[in-house]
């Protein structure tokens, strides 16, 4: 009675929607009739009717509302009242048309973009970010963001200029420069992405996912003799760097070339001075290879001179087992494992060994740990 004749007493709302039901719709109807209402005193009523199958009429109050806002302020704080409700068709709308008007303002830009999101409207999003990216182009999260958000939308041609700008900017991340590489040969730029990729390898070594793309690229554009000559040259090259060196063997491997790689990282084990780190290196990268013999070698120059060094006995482990030599390889893993008894992987890999083997009961004692070792709480059985 009291909101018929006053509906803009707020005492009088409250306890009219105490019940917090479809009893208090008549309530919530006539305290939206209140000329003067906020986007905040009007955020329960439309709750309500919203909860209780009026979502029709409380969206059209919503949108007459932002119709009459007198001012961008007013117009902002109905569109909150109207996501926070859950109309974000309306609320990615709105936001969408201040952006419009206000492109200097990016906050209105990245809100309409996250209401894209959840309305699922990708392409629009996009095209949002993008406008967000060109206005301040040489924040590279902000061109990543809008280079994503193309390929989410299903445009990849329209990301990748994005992609390569943030290269520039940041070309030292490993993630963004094999995404932007991959995403290149996946649009069959192959030429671009040799050229980005043979100025990048005369000043720093390849990754090998990035060796893939140059031999792939060197194939696609008929110049695979170039690139596997060249890698010869530097093998051979007596003032090479050891840098230099294992790019040359990697080239060399995918090329097809496995024995001149071989033989390449042999003659780099022996001319490498007994440096532990080199070995350790050149070992490693056998033992990727698969170049068992090399990579056995390297290890054990390494623990001629550190006789527990971790990657060289785990190596050793691995090789021997591979080499189904596996009483050597049980023996450095327990020697490994003596030394890193975290090591979870490799204690499952010496149970398997155990196994098969014909000792059970070890194997059995090493698993148990292995899980063990697993476990957050170490206290727990």
């Amino acid at each position: 009675k009291v909101l018929r004749s006053s509906p803009c007493d707020t005492s009088a709302a409250l306890q009219a929607m105490a019940e917090n039901n479809a009893r208090a719709i008549p309530a919530a109807r006539l305290i939206l009739t209140c000329p003067d209402l906020s986007p905040q005193s009007a955020l329960p009523p439309l709750s309500l009717l919203s909860r209780n199958g009026r979502e029709n009429e409380a969206e059209k109050y919503l949108a007459g509302r932002l119709t009459r806002a007198g001012s961008t302020v007013q117009r902002e704080k109905w569109l909150n009242t109207a996501e926070n409700i859950g109309f974000t068709d309306l609320a990615y709308t709105g936001y969408a048309q201040l952006f419009q008007k206000f492109p200097d303002r990016p906050t209105y830009g990245q809100t309409a973009a996250r209401l894209a999101s959840w309305t699922e409207r990708y392409r629009e999003r996009a095209d949002i970010l993008a406008v967000l990216a060109k206005r301040d182009p040489g924040n590279a999260p902000v061109v990543i963001r809008a280079a994503r958000a193309f390929e989410e939308a299903g445009q990849p041609e329209r990301a990748l200029p994005l992609y390569l700008r943030a290269l520039t900017m940041a070309p030292e991340t490993e993630n963004l420069r094999i995404h932007t590489l991959k995403l290149l040969g996946d649009l069959g730029r192959h030429k671009k992405r040799f050229e980005l990729l043979d100025a990048q390898r005369k000043n720093h070594p390849l990754t090998r996912p990035e060796i893939r793309f140059l031999l792939e690229d060197a194939l696609a554009l008929n110049r695979a003799a170039q690139v596997v000559k060249e890698a010869e040259q530097m093998e051979q090259d007596p003032k090479r760097s050891l840098r230099d060196l294992m790019q040359a063997v990697q080239i060399l491997s995918r090329a097809g070339a496995a024995t001149r790689a071989e033989t390449a990282l042999d003659r780099a084990r022996r001319l490498s001075n007994n440096s532990p780190e080199e070995l350790r290196a050149l070992g490693t990268a056998a033992l990727y290879d698969n170049f068992l013999a090399v990579a056995l070698a390297c290890f054990q120059d390494v623990l001629s001179r550190i006789p527990e060094d971790g990657t060289a006995l785990k190596g050793s482990a691995m090789i021997h087992a591979a080499n189904n030599d596996a009483m050597r390889a049980i023996s450095f893993f327990r020697r490994y494992l003596a030394r890193h008894p975290e090591d979870a992987g490799a204690r499952y890999q010496l149970g398997e060994l155990l196994f098969v083997n014909g000792r059970q009961d070890e194997a059995q004692m090493e698993f148990t740990e292995a899980i063990r070792t697993l476990k957050p709480d170490r206290s727990r059985p």
